[in-house]
């Protein structure tokens, strides 16, 4: 598109771009000194950029709490515990295999674990998540909320009993262990992937199907068809499933919604 100015020719992208014209009008000497200046602006703002990233990084790799940081989100920790599904896991194969990592896992019968949902006593800790602790967050406590105990194996409980104290780093509660396992289970879950061999999400696992312990439906495990981390059921955490009690001045949760084999579901 061109039309005429004057005795000159004028196109339509002359006032877009006027500098174009006037660094061609421009002498030589006057356009280097030019882009050397807006060369070493430019290195500048590379340089105060990689100023700024670099206290930035410096800045969060120096953090001492790493409270809000889930492990299962990162796809370094994701890569070391997955693998692709694979159809070479034979019946047998599981069997040897569940044997060898069994050692690994213990059994925590229910009501040990009913001795952990209460607030801490005495020289008890409370759990490791402090404020986000999953006890805060039940929907039945009200204003009546606490953060529970931390949950110990019995192999720990055990140990800290002989030597008279309690393991060196604070644990987890038991509802907030079950919340940390069920989120690395369904990310494997979600991505379609299964797990290596020599990798277990879990080191403890439930009782089901036996008067006084857990129902099959209540839990999550492994999938026939492809290793996901879980070699025994272990108890599938919702917020709903608890109701606060007080007995002695303590207060504890319920498992109300969790019944035993045989009896009755409550479904309010």
């Amino acid at each position: 598109m061109k039309r005429l100015r004057g005795n000159s020719k004028w196109h339509v992208f002359d006032d877009v771009y006027p500098n174009t014209r006037r660094k061609a009008e421009e002498p030589a000497e006057e356009i280097e000194v030019r882009e050397i200046a807006e060369s070493e602006i430019f290195e500048t703002v590379v340089a105060e950029e990689r100023k700024i990233c670099k206290e930035s990084t410096r800045a969060s790799t120096s953090m001492k709490s790493t409270e809000d940081v889930d492990p299962y989100d990162f796809p370094f920790i994701r890569e070391m515990l997955q693998e692709a599904p694979s159809d070479s896991l034979l019946p047998l194969d599981m069997c040897t295999h569940a044997k060898d990592m069994r050692e690994f896992v213990q059994v925590v019968p229910r009501a040990y674990e009913n001795e952990y949902l209460r607030e801490p006593l005495k020289r008890e800790r409370c759990c490791a998540m402090d404020e986000k602790c999953e006890g805060l967050k039940i929907y039945a406590m009200g204003s009546n909320r606490f953060i529970l105990r931390e949950f110990l194996l019995p192999s720990e409980a055990k140990q800290a009993k002989k030597d008279g104290h309690l393991p060196k780093e604070r644990r987890l509660c038991l509802l907030c262990k079950r919340t940390e396992i069920e989120k690395a289970f369904y990310n494997i879950k979600m991505d379609g992937m299964a797990v290596k061999h020599k990798v277990i999400l879990s080191d403890y696992r439930n009782i089901v199907g036996v008067p006084g312990e857990y129902c099959i439906e209540d839990t999550i495990v492994t999938s026939t068809k492809k290793y996901e981390g879980l070699l025994d059921p272990v108890v599938l955490h919702s917020r709903d499933l608890y109701k606060i009690v007080t007995e002695d001045g303590v207060r504890k949760l319920i498992q109300w919604r969790l019944p035993s084999p045989g009896e009755k579901r409550c479904l309010h």
